[in-house]
């Protein structure tokens, strides 16, 4: 076990850093999203969202297939006249 951990350190550094950024890029998203949505708030408006989904199929190899999907959750902000503010 002792060579293997010398072997493969970079790895698990990379790992490791990848964690550390998902640990701190996480909160800070929501942050942000929370800073938006007073700041639609503070105008007068409203927010909305709208979830949307892809599919996309591809090939595994030996005539097998699969698909990656993905959503995706905009976010607008309608002013009180109806007009659209911004969107996140």
């Amino acid at each position: 076990m002792r060579y293997h951990l010398y072997d493969y350190w970079p790895i698990y550094a990379l790992l490791a850093a990848v964690a550390v950024f998902i640990a701190l890029a996480a909160p800070a998203a929501a942050r942000d999203q929370e800073r938006w949505e007073s700041w639609c708030r503070e105008q007068g408006g409203t927010i909305s969202s709208r979830t949307g989904t892809v599919s996309i199929p591809y090939s595994t190899g030996n005539g097998g297939s699969s698909s990656y999907t993905e959503t995706t959750t905009t976010y607008t902000c309608t002013g009180p006249d109806g007009r659209v503010l911004d969107t996140n």
